[in-house]
């Protein structure tokens, strides 16, 4: 059992059903209260809006049915999900979110942190 698991970058290069996977092994691995942050591209309205009008990092978007495979001017791809899912996934682990940290990918942000950050608690 662990009281702490993070992830950088990894679930940036998974689909839905690896990202459902995964959570479900870190909530296996988990202590009750144990800790995890992952790093995610979460899509949202707002981030939907950005782009549309052109005030994001982003150059070309694929919609790929449950993510977005986004790519910016570096031509660096990954996923970014549809936060309402992630935000339910969690849930569904007994993982659920505490804090979510914008990064500044979607210019919803003016910090120096690129991707979003979750940081999520396990529960009974």
């Amino acid at each position: 059992s662990m009281d702490f698991v993070f992830s950088t970058c990894f679930f940036l290069s998974l689909n839905c059903e690896d990202v459902k996977y995964y959570l479900y092994e870190i909530n296996r691995i988990l202590k009750s209260d144990g800790k995890c942050l992952i790093i995610y591209f979460l899509w949202n309205p707002f981030i939907e809006s950005s782009f549309k009008e052109n005030k994001t990092c982003l150059k070309t978007i694929e919609n790929c049915g449950e993510y977005k495979n986004i790519c910016n001017s570096f031509r660096e791809k990954a996923n970014a999900f549809h936060e309402s899912n992630v935000v339910q996934w969690h849930i569904n682990n007994k993982i659920p979110i505490n804090e979510i940290i914008y990064g500044n990918w979607s210019g919803n942000s003016s910090n120096n942190l690129c991707q979003d950050i979750v940081i999520a608690k396990k529960i009974n």
